[in-house]
């Protein structure tokens, strides 16, 4: 599974690692879930763009995988996110969160769909309180 040899090589994700390896494993037509969106984000434009939010605003990002699994075309992640807010990153409702220049960790799982070698549905969680708690911008 292509994917999955993929994610297996990423031991940290960086800007490099980003933008060479993650979009391009999935499909053209990707759905991306997250929790901030009601409705999915769709096509690889939309992963890129909303990952790289983050990688743009957290340049300093760690993501180690903690764990992955598979079950037919489901695979899991579930990792440890840590880095630094000096940029602006995407925020609820589609808003731009500003620089905090607060340092934050969070835990995230990831499930994601893979039919024919490609990501074809993937499911973000994490626990956006936190994240925003830790970022100044809620108590």
């Amino acid at each position: 599974m292509r994917f999955v040899a993929t994610q297996r090589k990423m031991s940290s994700l960086n800007v490099a690692t980003f933008r060479r390896n993650y979009v391009y494993v999935h499909a053209e037509d990707v759905a991306l879930y997250t929790p901030e969106n009601p409705e999915p984000l769709r096509g690889r434009d939309s992963i890129r763009h909303w990952y790289g939010g983050f990688v743009n605003g957290f340049p300093d990002m760690s993501v180690k995988r903690e764990r992955l699994f598979a079950h037919g075309e489901w695979v899991c992640g579930e990792y440890a996110i840590s880095g630094t807010h000096t940029g602006p990153v995407p925020g609820p409702g589609g808003q731009e969160i500003p620089v905090t220049n607060e340092r934050v960790k969070i835990s995230s799982a990831t499930v994601y769909r893979v039919q024919g070698g490609n990501v074809t549905e993937v499911h973000e969680y994490f626990d956006q309180l936190s994240y925003l708690t830790q970022l100044g911008l809620t108590e």
